[in-house]
């Protein structure tokens, strides 16, 4: 694995239009995976592979009727006849 490849938290945030803290609050929630390579002072220097970014973004993707997540192909949704 190349280290250049590896993006940061602040970089993740840039891509989602999100703030940092959002990004590191998924990180430590586990729904966005991320390596934690500690830099010289020890801190946590958490660094996010692409892919996952990627897989992370598919699942936060919603669509525009009642802004609700999309479901991944093949999954039904029980609950969608009670809210129509």
């Amino acid at each position: 694995m190349i280290a250049e490849s590896l993006l940061t938290p602040s970089e993740v945030a840039r891509r989602l239009h999100k703030r940092k803290e959002f990004v590191l609050a998924k990180i430590h929630s586990g729904e966005l995976p991320a390596l934690n390579m500690p830099g010289p002072s020890g801190r946590p220097r958490f660094k996010i592979r692409p892919a996952d970014l990627e897989a992370f973004e598919r699942g936060q993707l919603v669509t525009a009727e009642g802004m609700r997540p999309m479901l991944p192909p093949g999954v039904t949704d029980f609950y969608a006849a009670r809210r129509a």
